[in-house]
């Protein structure tokens, strides 16, 4: 069996090491220039040319030779060595000056405010020497503290001379304002901590805005302080009453009344302000048109009345007209200076006749009932009409009018009750309206059978069976399921039919719905209800009555799609009516890879997979073995119930011829494999120049590891010969072994 061994390329790290005798020469190079001994922890403090140095002691070791590591100098035991101004430090003690600032070492303390010793601070001079920080740059000992722009105090920086800057005169400490005084501009800083009042300017009547100052012209009344626009552009002082004006703004008080500036509106409808005061227009002087002459006869004139009014006609006026009607007759009058006619009252035309017209009445002789007021025309005189009782022919002989029954009746006596002719029964005489009891004496009671009327003797008309009085009994049709109640009297004579309700979602009973259900609610419940808790229950939308419950049938799985039909078995769930296998992956055993059109299904091959049956899902289909061994077997790579592999023992050869495959393309080739601990799989690839993997060319191999007993991956790729149609697969076999999802494609590495 062939083993490929694999070759790993390593690199080399070179370490160096370091020459303390350089070093140590450098830092004696450095204590023979000072000639104050070797610098300390340095290597060595001295030694002899060329060679390493050896360990000195503060202050205390010789120190080599200048340059070249010539002779030894000896250096003396006085201590660290001090730096000059400007080198680094960090304490005092590092400096000959004895002043560490800002890091290095200073010519004095440098503690006054806005100095330092750093050129990075003061620009112009080199570190070590105290100078004054540039302009614009924080104090380092933070002595300018910065204030508030109102407050014209520091700005937080230094200001190049050596104190805090302070705000300038950019700066504004006070807004410009409009005031009684004018404009007062912004007020600003002066650079040295004081604010600096704005100049106030007198804006002569026009307006002030905080943003723009004075107006210097106007072409509004609002744009004049106190005054109006003239036509000129400025700003004029209001006119005093009686002045002439043009407008109102003109005016002290704001009213041009007709042209005068007036004190108050004087909005009367007769007033005048003539004066510069109002005043009422005398009576009967001009209302300029504002009073209206009225249409009636006392209205008003369309003068004024000199109180400030409208005048109305006065006395002398006459009004109203002659007239006659109802046989009285009213002659004209006249106005009472109050819009209202005066007039005499009306008196009765001779012989109690009507009027002739609107104007005069009748001749007294009668010719007609018609020609009488009240009375009635008997030989040419009106005659006074009888009385109750009296026998008569027509209703203007009676004084009532109401000639009933054949006598003068008291009243009207209308109803199908009443009777004005007698009734001996109740004692009451002709001439007297009463009513009859039982069947009446003028037509019949509305109505039929139990809801037919009939007088009571107390009231003129019928009294009909009510609302008590029952006409019909209550019913329930099976076929409309629909129940009608109890029918009673309308109090019309009328029988109506009793209320009609609809049964639903529970059936008929005898006479009525029924209430409650058993059981299914067979024979109880109506078509789309069901029998829930003891009451029929009308199921909602998209749900279907299953006896006891309100079922969902596209996913109700004991319900699916019929109430009788229940999911179980290898489909349990219920999807759109029907029993499946799953809606989603979830749904499904571990090691299944997708839920495809409710189906569970094991992982698939890709589409550029050109290998056949390379999954192993039901068979060994496309492969064969040297020594027809090999078989299927349930073990699949992802542990998927519904595939497997295909197994071979030890020794065997499993073969597969793959079609359609492309000369000059790479392919990835790999498969997954469980085999024993002590197993082996090594598969090669042949490129063949016809389709049944006869005609070879070149071959790649691909070898897997030892057996671990759990599923591995092994994986490869090769770009196939010139010429090639097909590719034989052949993995030779040690140990027991299992391949599955084996993939030859050219888009990725996998199955």
């Amino acid at each position: 069996m062939a083993l490929f061994p694999i070759e790993a390329a390593c690199g080399s790290a070179t370490l160096k090491s370091t020459d303390g005798g350089a070093q140590g020469g450098e830092s004696g190079a450095r204590g023979g220039a000072t000639g104050s001994g070797g610098a300390t922890g340095l290597g060595g403090a001295g030694g002899a040319a060329g060679g390493k140095g050896t360990a000195g002691t503060t202050g205390g070791a010789a120190g080599a030779a200048g340059h070249e590591g010539g002779g030894v100098d000896a250096g003396s035991d006085m201590g660290p060595v001090k730096q000059s101004n400007g080198h680094a430090c960090s304490a005092g003690t590092d400096c000959s000056s004895n002043f560490c600032v800002q890091g290095v070492c200073c010519s004095s303390a440098c503690t006054d405010t806005c100095y330092a010793c750093t050129n990075a601070l003061t620009g112009s001079s080199p570190d070590g020497t105290c100078a004054v920080v540039s302009s614009g740059l924080s104090d380092p000992a933070s002595g300018c503290t910065a204030g508030t722009a109102t407050s014209c105090g520091n700005t937080g920086h230094c200001d190049g001379k050596g104190a805090c800057e302070k705000f300038g005169s950019s700066t504004v400490c006070q807004a410009a304002s409009c005031g009684s005084s004018g404009f007062t501009s912004a007020s600003t800083c002066s650079g040295k901590g004081n604010c600096s009042a704005g100049t106030t300017t007198d804006c002569k009547g026009f307006t002030c805005s905080a943003t723009a100052g004075c107006a210097t012209t106007c072409t509004a009344d609002t744009d004049c302080s106190g005054g109006y626009c003239t036509s000129s552009m400025t700003c004029a002082a209001t006119l005093s009453d009686g002045a002439t004006c043009s407008k109102n703004s003109q005016c002290t008080h704001g009213n041009c009344i007709s042209g005068i500036c007036c004190a108050t509106t004087c909005a009367g409808t007769c007033t005048t302000c003539a004066t510069g005061l109002c005043k009422p227009v005398a009576a009967g002087g001009s209302s300029a048109g504002l009073c209206a002459v009225d249409s009636a006869a006392c209205g008003h004139d369309g003068s004024c009345d000199g109180n400030g009014g409208c005048r109305y006609a006065t006395t002398s006026v006459t009004c109203g007209s002659l007239s006659c009607g109802g046989g009285l007759l009213t002659p004209k009058g006249n106005c009472n200076g109050a819009g209202a006619c005066a007039q005499a009252a009306a008196s009765a035309c001779t012989g109690n006749v009507v009027c002739a017209s609107g104007t005069a009445c009748k001749s007294a002789t009668c010719a007609a009932d018609t020609d009488c007021v009240s009375d009635f025309c008997l030989g040419g005189t009106c005659t006074s009409k009888y009385g109750n009782g009296t026998s008569c022919t027509a209703t203007d002989h009676c004084s009532t009018g109401n000639c009933i029954d054949g006598v003068c009746c008291n009243t009207s006596c209308a109803g199908t009750c009443a009777y004005c002719g007698g009734i001996p029964s109740s004692n009451t005489p002709a001439g007297t309206c009463g009513t009859v009891t039982g069947t009446p004496k003028r037509g019949s009671c509305a109505g039929s059978g139990a809801c037919q009327g009939s007088c009571n003797g107390t009231q003129a008309s019928c009294v009909m069976p009510g609302s008590t009085v029952m006409c019909g009994g209550p019913t329930c049709s099976a076929t409309t399921n629909m129940s009608s109640a109890a029918s009673f009297c309308d109090g019309q004579g009328n029988c109506p039919a009793g209320t009609t309700n609809g049964c639903s979602p529970f059936l008929c009973g005898s006479t009525a719905c029924l209430t409650t259900c058993s059981g299914t609610g067979a024979g109880q419940c109506a078509s789309g209800a069901a029998c829930i808790s003891g009451t029929c229950q009308t199921c909602s939308s998209g749900l279907t009555a299953c006896g006891t419950v309100c079922a969902d049938e596209t996913s109700d799985p004991n319900h699916c799609g019929s109430c009788t039909t229940a999911c179980t078995g290898n489909t349990p769930l219920c999807v759109s009516k029907k029993c499946v296998q799953c809606s989603t992956l979830t749904d499904c055993q571990a090691g299944y890879f997708a839920c495809t059109n409710n189906a569970c299904i094991c992982r698939q091959k890709t589409a550029k997979n050109l290998i056949q049956n390379a999954g192993f899902d039901s068979n060994v289909s496309g492969w064969t073995s040297e020594e027809n061994m090999a078989t299927w077997s349930g073990r699949d790579a992802d542990g998927c119930p519904a595939s497997g592999s295909i197994t071979a023992p030890d020794g065997d050869t499993l073969v597969s011829c793959v079609q359609n495959v492309l000369p000059n393309t790479t392919y990835d080739f790999g498969y997954r494999y469980l085999q024993d601990q002590s197993g082996a799989i090594d598969c090669i690839v042949t490129w063949a120049t016809d389709t049944a993997c006869q005609g070879t060319l070149s071959r790649f191999f691909i070898q897997s590891g030892s057996g671990t007993g759990t599923w591995a991956s092994a994986a490869g790729a090769a770009t196939s010969d010139p010429g090639t149609m097909s590719a034989q697969i052949l993995c030779g076999v040690a140990g027991n072994v299992s391949i599955d999802q084996v993939y030859l494609n050219t888009v990725i590495s996998g199955f």
